[in-house]
């Protein structure tokens, strides 16, 4: 199974929207016995956001300052287990009798607790930034017992577009 719920809350006060989001995936939700069926396109995945075997927990306050620029406070809480969309194929709930059962996630759990700022707006009429800057605190990173990690992230993107009327009548 997978999940996803969420909500948009809009002008909560004058100028101030807020979102909540969670979204889960279960272990064996895109993992097919085909690999046709994967939820793969050249290797890249186009089902859940993290793939198989995560939950995560986001929650956003943005702050309007005008009609084109927003300042965000973003908060997330995720789990992420060892099941891959690639993982060999395997139907363990044949192997078992009655009722099969396995941890959710499973393996070896990474948690990431994620505290950012964002910021976007237009520039200049025709550029837009979007950017966002905070730290991930991260337990067993990358699934390794015990390594425990705090990672401070920049992600800054600049868009820019031109238009100009065009006259097609004959």
């Amino acid at each position: 199974y997978g999940v996803l719920l969420g909500a948009d809350f809009a002008e909560v006060l004058p100028s101030l929207d807020f979102n909540i989001e969670y979204n889960r995936v279960a272990n064996w939700t895109f993992n097919q016995a085909l690999d046709r069926n994967r939820y793969l396109f050249n290797g890249d995945l186009i089902g859940g956001a993290l793939g198989n075997d995560y939950e995560q927990f986001g929650f956003s306050f943005k702050r309007w300052f005008g009609e084109y620029t927003l300042l965000s406070t973003n908060l997330t809480y995720q789990r992420q287990g060892e099941g891959r969309v690639t993982a060999e194929w395997t139907a363990p709930w044949f192997d078992t009798d009655g009722d099969y059962d396995e941890p959710f996630p499973t393996g070896t759990v990474e948690t990431t607790r994620s505290a950012s700022l964002g910021f976007k707006s237009f520039l200049v009429n025709h550029f837009y930034i979007d950017t966002e800057a905070g730290i991930n605190w991260v337990d067993n990173y990358h699934h390794t017992d015990g390594d425990d990690r705090t990672l401070p992230f920049v992600r800054l993107q600049i868009s820019t577009f031109f238009s100009a009327p065009v006259n097609i009548a004959w």
